[in-house]
């Protein structure tokens, strides 16, 4: 069974023919250009007190808020205006793809807000 592949932990890997450091990737590479790709419009930080707050606008309209207090809490507003925290996350770009997550499933329909 010697098709070309080799198998390390578990995982198929199809291509070992680069040099010993350099290091192949399946999907593109993120640019400068890739920010409006995004499903959510994010503002520059601001501060508010004593904390650190970025709001953004998402695709479907839902806005969001990053709050650091510690650990960046990801709020959202939902349709009745309320104020809704959906997680948090350590690092604020964990925060960013968690509201990236939660607008997808706004976008498909698996949440309604």
């Amino acid at each position: 069974m010697n098709d070309g592949t080799v198998h390390v932990s578990g995982i198929r890997v199809a291509h070992l023919d680069c040099g010993e450091r350099e290091v192949r990737l399946n999907r593109p590479e993120v640019g400068e250009g890739d920010e409006r790709d995004q499903p959510i419009e994010w503002g520059p930080i601001r501060r508010q007190a004593d904390l650190r707050v970025r709001c953004g606008k998402g695709k479907s309209g839902v806005r969001y808020w990053l709050v650091d207090q510690g650990n960046w809490r990801v709020m959202i507003e939902t349709a009745t205006h309320k104020a809704l925290e959906i997680g948090s996350a350590r690092m604020q770009d964990h925060a960013r793809a968690l509201a990236a997550m939660w607008e997808q499933a706004v976008l498909s329909g698996r949440i309604d807000v």
